[in-house]
């Protein structure tokens, strides 16, 4: 594995810990939750990870469909455990 794919894998899990951390501060249910009410405090404070989650779900849609994408399989599994909805609309 390369130096940066190493430095590319820890900014993500970094950005996966981030996102975790406020679903359990938050208690949401869902990752998706912070996408659900633009007046609620945390929306405001979450805009890095509301990219960040649209950006996984477009590589997930390229992983699906044999693209390019920089998620793995394992990530995608990741990322099912927490409740992502591939398909959600925000």
């Amino acid at each position: 594995m390369s130096e940066n794919r190493k430095e590319l894998d820890a900014v993500w899990y970094k950005i996966y810990q981030d996102l975790k951390d406020v679903k359990e501060r938050y208690s949401l249910g869902k990752l998706d939750e912070i996408f659900l009410d633009r007046y609620w405090e945390p929306y405001l404070n979450c805009q890095r990870l509301r990219i960040w989650l649209r950006r996984q779900r477009k590589e997930y849609h390229n992983f699906v469909a044999g693209k390019a994408s920089s998620l793995t399989a394992g990530k995608i599994k990741i990322l099912e455990e927490e409740g992502i909805n591939w398909n959600f609309l925000h």
